[in-house]
């Protein structure tokens, strides 16, 4: 038979507390005197359903879902006041309709040179030179 699981009684409590109150899982494992990768290898037993570590992920998932609906509720609350609020909250559940979209355009054409490892460094320095100057064009243009 093996070694008795560190997971004990104080520490599964321990760790889910403190998982309910929002701190990550490196902070939960330091709290409880133990290696963040200890703590995931019992969640991840968990996911196969191993007992007791199956049980012990049901208690972080909960204690998770718990926590993040009171710091959802406290958002909630203030967006009803407060306007920006209410838009972050809006992009994040709606991001495709309300999220903050980037588009970059880009206009003319892109040149390249690979350079053979074999060539020598003086051919390497021209190709290098020749890409900062094209880069350097390129910079000016977008500028002005």
């Amino acid at each position: 038979m093996g070694r008795p699981s560190k997971l004990t009684p104080e520490r599964w409590k321990l760790i889910v507390e403190k998982r309910g109150k929002g701190l990550p899982l490196i902070d939960c494992a330091a709290l409880a005197g133990m290696q963040r990768s200890t703590l995931q290898g019992w969640l991840q037993k968990g996911r196969l359903g191993i007992k007791p570590y199956a049980d012990f992920l049901d208690a972080m998932t909960r204690a998770e879902a718990i926590s993040i609906e009171g710091l959802l509720a406290v958002i909630v609350q203030d967006a009803k006041i407060n306007a920006s609020t209410a838009q972050w909250l809006i992009s994040r559940r709606r991001h495709e309709d309300f999220g903050t979209h980037q588009n970059h355009h880009h206009k003319g054409t892109v040149e390249h040179r690979v350079v053979r490892v074999k060539e020598e460094p003086d051919e390497i320095a021209a190709v290098s030179g020749n890409l900062r100057e094209r880069v350097d064009e390129l910079m000016s243009a977008t500028v002005h």
